[in-house]
């Protein structure tokens, strides 16, 4: 039952209002799923397929069927038989009087409204079905203008060209809102036009829209009432009055505290605030009343926008957490008295005072304000004081933007510095046309050291392919002209097999230097990965990558320790005058080599043969460059022009992209992963899992995710793929293709830890100033399994300090976590404690950490993680 495709598995609702409408949807998306992603899946294992997708009441009902021979796994006999079962539970007539009741809803795109009238009509045993839709589609269609243009064909209207008009008007449609602006406001009440001030208001009222098809008196008596009706309606009072008669004349409201109108229908009470300004208290008149004005009591937007809620964060108002909007015109920070009671403060340092400022709209209106308040808002790390001005209206909270750049929200651009890319690599060459006269012999003779009494061990020649021999031999004759390699006519204690490999057109010369390197000595010097290097460039913006070219062979060997290196040919022996690859010691050499070529160049570090250079912007990163290429070229060191990178905002460096937003994963190594077909054997599910591991430290609760299939490696545990190791399989393609961008480490800023445990496995994210820095995550064992909570709480401290080890050592930690009583057990002496947890504690000595208990709901970017966990786990 395996499958390599990613595909949407069918399921039939058994409490679906009509199961005989629902098992139509149903068979169809089974039959396309068997053309499609199953197309080669033998019928017995698409049977097996389609037992899973029809339910545990469906498996029920598979049971009662009576069988002929192999029966059972043809999926035809199988969906008839259940399609037979499930007719007799249809009514024509009900059938008929649902397709003649359905109406185009609001928002319903034309075509998905053909198609359920089309799955309608095959309940309803019309005979010519033509006819029936067409008139299904004229009387259920939404807008008057379809109907028309359809009833104008007459009886040259096919359906054909019905679903034609529909689709054309739509398209017409989305284009003319286009045209006009994204979003559209739709006025709920009345909108008024002020021409005077509120105490001699003259109101005029928009008509409703008149229906031009019905011109009969009655219509037109109708509409005439209606628009009487409205017209005499005071703006004053909200009821219908002669003149000179309005019931507020002499009442003052009690909203603005102005005369001759009531609270219900006050002007002030039904602004919106769109941006506040502050105003002295001697500026402030009402200079607005001879003004036009257009008031709308409520304002909807029907478009909604994702990036519409990137300007509202969450802060802290001491445990509370209070959604604010960022609005970089306001003078001040407003909240609505509803959001300030949610607070519930209590303390008498918190007190509502009187405000002398008032606020106004961008439109010049006040806003009656109750009071102002301090408050301390906390985001991330960072706690300052602010004062609101508190408003009683239905309003977004909002911060001014000179609180915003306080809190490190926003910042303040001046100028922007373009980063300028080099439109070619090889222009690099251009700028520094001494790096073109380097030799491409690093300095110094470089010697093998063997173990002491090894014995040689002479290979004999491997056979070439014909179609490359030729190729390669022309390889050989070029690398010697070029002093890489030279003819040896003498005996030599040790002979390799040479090894050819195909890099496009081209031939590479290798060795096989697998019994020689049983005995070379290593240097057992440092390697750096990606995680040594990301530390070092916290701030970078301007990125470049030099690769040096046939990095290994730019270093020379020793002529006792070229010996060694001897190979056999096609056209006789040969021995390496630089480092081969293959030799287990040569990554190590050229890794302390380049290091010693780059000591204290701050902004410039190697891993091996790739140098990445990184500034905060374009001036410092060019000081580093030129200091790199000075050295370089002091050292010979021969770069190959086609892949360096040059003032670049994002690279690509040793499996992942560096941008000046943080870490991203490589596509390829994604790339790699989504296309990789599902395992037919245990050593297949190996490679998937070694895939996915390299990029474990995007992927949050992998060691959950992958769990089923690492259950497939046991020793004692048969190779069977089922629908849960294909559930897993789907699910870390996923994951792997939505990974999120990790920070850079930096170690001036301070750290913390988010950990967790549930009852499968532990999680923990690293982070600083509310950035991932990585994940982590891992299951526990059988015996893990049966601690108590706390004790699982005090093992994901435990993982999450050591997997993150190197970020941590020497710097203050606070770890998170939402188990209460682990805060005040670090509180006491180590001896209070449980035995244990005193173990574990013990394995804590070597961090200065601080454990913070969070509320769950603070908890967010772990709980999240964990959580998942368990709703993948009751998928499986």
């Amino acid at each position: 039952m395996a499958t390599g495709f990613q595909f949407e598995h069918p399921s039939l609702n058994w409490g679906a209002p009509d199961v005989y409408q629902e098992f139509q949807r149903f068979k169809q998306h089974v039959e396309f799923t068997f053309k499609g992603p199953l197309v080669k899946a033998e019928p017995a294992d698409r049977a097996g397929w389609l037992g899973l997708w029809i339910g545990q009441q469906g498996r029920e009902v598979y049971k009662t069927f009576v069988w002929q021979e192999n029966e059972q796994d043809n999926p035809d006999i199988i969906l008839g038989k259940l399609e037979t079962y499930i007719r007799p539970r249809t009514n024509k007539r009900v059938a008929r009087f649902k397709a003649c009741q359905r109406k185009q809803t609001e928002g319903e795109n034309f075509d998905n409204f053909v198609k359920d009238l089309r799955l309608l009509l095959m309940d309803c045993d019309y005979g010519n079905t033509e006819d029936i839709l067409i008139d299904l589609i004229i009387s259920g269609v939404k807008h008057s203008k379809v109907q028309e243009r359809m009833l104008d064909k007459g009886s040259d209207l096919t359906i054909a060209k019905a679903i034609e008009i529909g689709q054309q008007f739509e398209l017409s449609q989305k284009q003319l809102k286009m045209i006009r602006g994204e979003e559209i406001l739709r006025v709920s009440e009345h909108s008024y036009d002020k021409k005077k001030d509120h105490k001699g208001t003259k109101q005029q009222y928009r008509r409703p829209p008149v229906n031009t098809q019905n011109n009969n008196r009655q219509d037109k008596r109708r509409q005439d009432t209606y628009h009487h009706d409205h017209q005499s309606k005071c703006g004053n009072c909200g009821t219908t009055h002669g003149n000179n008669r309005c019931p507020a004349k002499g009442t003052t409201c009690k909203y603005c505290k102005k005369p001759d109108h009531w609270l219900k229908v006050c002007r002030k009470r039904l602004r919106k605030i769109n941006m506040i300004q502050e105003v002295d208290q001697n500026s402030c008149d009402s200079q607005d009343s001879g003004d036009e004005l257009l008031y709308i009591s409520t304002v909807k937007t029907e478009t909604w926008r994702n990036s519409e809620d990137r300007w509202i964060v969450d802060v802290h108002i001491g445990d509370k957490a209070l959604p604010v909007r960022i609005d970089t015109g306001a003078k001040c920070s407003i909240i609505s008295k509803k959001s300030l009671n949610k607070l519930e403060l209590k303390s008498k340092m918190f007190e509502i005072t009187d405000s002398k400022k008032i606020l106004k709209s961008y439109t010049g209106h006040k806003i009656q304000q109750i009071g102002k308040i301090r408050l301390p808002v906390m985001f991330k790390d960072r706690e300052i004081h602010e004062t609101f001005e508190i408003v009683d209206m239905e309003q977004d909270n909002i911060i001014s933007g000179d609180f915003a750049e306080s809190l490190n929200l926003v910042k303040r651009i001046d100028t922007i510095d373009t980063i300028e890319e080099i439109a070619k690599p090889n222009e690099l060459s251009h700028d520094f046309p001494e790096l073109i006269k380097t030799s491409g012999t690093l300095p110094g003779e470089y010697r093998l050291t063997v173990a002491e009494n090894a014995k040689g061990v002479v290979h004999a020649p491997r056979r070439i392919p014909a179609a490359i021999k030729e190729k390669a031999i022309t390889e050989l004759r070029n690398m010697e002209e070029n002093g890489y390699i030279t003819k040896v006519e003498e005996p030599t204690e040790w002979v390799s097999s040479m090894v050819v490999a195909l890099r496009k057109d081209k031939v590479r010369i290798c060795i096989d230097p697998k019994d020689l390197n049983e005995v070379i000595q290593r240097e057992n010097y440092p390697l750096k990965t990606i995680e040594d290097v990301i530390p070092l460039i916290p701030d970078a913006k301007v990125f470049s990558v030099l690769d040096a070219k046939s990095g290994f062979l730019q270093i020379k060997l020793e002529e006792p320790s070229s010996y060694l290196t001897t190979f056999n040919t096609p056209i006789g022996r040969y021995r390496w005058l630089r480092l081969p690859f293959g030799i287990k010691s040569a990554p190590e050499i050229y890794q302390r080599i380049m290091d010693q070529m780059l000591e204290g160049i701050i902004g410039a570090t190697a891993i091996i043969d790739d140098i990445l250079i990184a500034g905060r912007n374009m001036e410092e990163h060019d000081k580093i460059l030129k200091q790199v290429v000075e050295r370089a070229t002091k050292h010979n060191l021969r770069l190959n022009f086609d892949k360096c990178f040059v003032r670049k905002a994002k690279v690509a460096y040793m499996g992942h992209v560096i941008t000046d937003k943080g870490l991203l994963p490589d596509p390829a190594k994604i790339q790699a992963v989504v296309e990789m077909p599902a395992p037919q054997n245990k050593e297949g599910v190996r490679r998937f899992l070694g895939l996915v591991q390299y990029l474990s430290k995007f992927i949050p609760n992998l060691s959950q995710v992958d769990a089923p299939l690492r259950t497939l490696l046991k020793s004692d545990v048969l190779f069977i793929w089922e629908y849960e190791q294909e559930k897993s399989f789907h699910e870390l393609k996923r994951l792997c293709s939505t990974t999120p961008v990790l920070a850079f480490f930096d170690v001036k800023k301070p750290v913390e830890i988010e950990c967790d445990a549930s009852q499968e496995g532990l999680g923990a994210v690293l982070m600083q100033e509310g950035r991932v820095i990585a994940y982590a995550s891992r299951s526990l064992s059988e015996s893990e399994k049966r601690y108590a909570q706390i004790e699982k709480e005090m093992l994901s401290i435990v993982f999450s300090t050591k997997k993150f080890h190197c970020y941590i050592f020497g710097k203050k930690t606070i770890i998170h976590n939402d188990h209460k009583p682990l805060e005040q057990i670090f509180k006491k002496p180590l001896l209070a404690a449980p035995l244990r947890i005193q173990k574990m504690m013990l394995k804590l000595q070597w961090y200065d950490i601080q454990v913070c208990y969070r509320k769950r709901k603070r908890h967010e970017n772990i709980r999240r993680f964990i959580e998942s966990i368990f709703v993948r786990r009751k998928q499986y």
